[in-house]
């Protein structure tokens, strides 16, 4: 954010790593989900006053996520989908900040291997070595 000119500049982030469980319910080419686990969320605030004075402060935290959403098979292998999210976390920058918030997702995947496929037989169980 821009404060002016000549007056300051103030820079803010925030990012996440989350890690969780996730349960599906396999529908056919349909796959809805839910999911949540624990996530550290991070952020910082830098302000840029005169040339080379910098005022900085960040601060990370544990916080929680919770998701939803549904994947769609598209073919043999390509996948489309809509995840919604939701993380908080409370970290400190000069005064305690809320981080995280609501993220609506677009999902593309490929996935390694086709569904619905068959398992392979073991060689010995093959209907000709069964006489």
């Amino acid at each position: 954010m821009d404060l002016g000119p000549g007056v300051a500049t103030l820079d803010e982030w925030t990012a996440e790593i989350d890690l969780g469980v996730r349960k599906d319910w396999p529908r056919g080419r349909t796959r809805p989900f839910i999911g949540g686990g624990l996530g550290i969320i991070g952020g910082s605030r830098e302000l840029l006053a005169l040339p080379g004075v910098v005022a900085s402060n960040d601060d990370s935290a544990l916080g929680l996520w919770i998701d939803g959403g549904v994947v769609w098979r598209l073919g043999k292998r390509f996948e489309l989908g809509l995840e919604g999210r939701f993380s908080r976390a409370e970290i400190q920058l000069e005064e305690d900040v809320e981080a995280g918030g609501a993220h609506l997702l677009l999902l593309f995947g490929w996935a390694a291997s086709p569904r619905n496929r068959p398992a392979p037989l073991p060689p010995d169980s093959s209907p000709s070595s069964a006489r």
